[in-house]
């Protein structure tokens, strides 16, 4: 450009100085709009408590681990800003109380109201699961408010357990106690998928009854055997739902029919994941 230094061909009339100030606003604008339209705000209100800079940090980074794995779910990206409001509790009788005052059965040391849209958790060693679980309820929220309870529950318990590998991919945890369950009951009385898909079943409301237990096995192992296949049979499923379809109607517009899949479902528990008790990532 020869010594014409503080000058440019596009825009002559315009000093160096000046044009540097506006492509460094310019710049610094679309930075900000790019962090603030692809992250989800995780917003943890602290009674009696406090989280330190280490798991604010880890439980950010799950949270938009859980939003981008939706946004593939559901076709969207309303989860890339979503609100995930949380209110942490340091004292169990305050805990206890926020429970009374909302409403709000106790479901292990967390509970989620629908209309607030919020979650009110108990701070043990075990919270940061449990934030991660409410996450996964905040966004079935915002893209299936009406979601069957075997799907809200089979994949928050999922959620709770998912992290990322060296690749910073989100890997899904197996659990071992829920597989090993559920491959004993494929060789023993079956797997009572009538139960599982009822939504009015109050088995759901009890987690420590058999019954109760046996449900949450079974929808942790249903979402699992969905999400670590390698086609995606868990999208259209959940679009067959939206529309109205039957859980039956739903599942054979993924796998051909739902003798399929139980017969899929089966075998991987009964001879696959046995040998699969590490994190599998997506």
């Amino acid at each position: 450009m020869g010594d014409s230094t503080d000058r440019l061909l596009k825009y002559p009339h315009l000093p160096m100085s000046k044009l540097y100030r506006s492509f460094k606003f310019i710049l610094i604008a679309l930075v900000f709009c790019s962090l603030t339209a692809h992250a989800q705000i995780l917003r943890i209100d602290s009674v009696g408590c406090d989280v330190n800079e280490t798991d604010t940090s880890y439980l950010n980074k799950m949270v938009r681990h859980e939003g981008q794995f939706y946004d593939k779910v559901f076709g969207a990206h309303l989860n890339d800003t979503a609100t995930i409001k949380i209110t942490l509790y340091g004292k169990n009788r305050d805990y206890v109380k926020a429970l009374k005052d909302n409403k709000l059965k106790d479901m292990t040391n967390g509970a989620y109201s629908v209309e607030r849209n919020r979650t009110f958790i108990f701070k043990n060693d075990a919270f940061m699961h449990v934030v991660l679980r409410s996450a996964s309820n905040n966004l079935w929220h915002y893209n299936y408010p009406n979601a069957p309870k075997w799907l809200t529950e089979g994949s928050a318990t999922v959620m709770a357990f998912i992290d990322e590998d060296e690749n910073r991919k989100l890997t899904f945890t197996p659990n071992f106690d829920y597989s090993k369950q559920i491959k004993d009951l494929t060789w023993g009385d079956g797997i009572d998928f009538d139960a599982l898909f009822n939504d009015a079943n109050t088995d759901w409301n009890n987690k420590n009854s058999t019954d109760g237990k046996v449900l949450h096995a079974v929808s942790f192992c249903v979402f699992y055997f969905l999400v670590i296949q390698d086609k995606d049979y868990l999208t259209p499923i959940i679009a067959s739902l939206k529309q109205g379809h039957t859980t039956d109607e739903a599942f054979t517009s993924a796998f051909g029919s739902f003798s399929e899949f139980k017969n899929k479902f089966i075998f991987y528990y009964r001879y696959i994941a046995k040998s699969r008790f590490s994190s599998t990532s997506m």
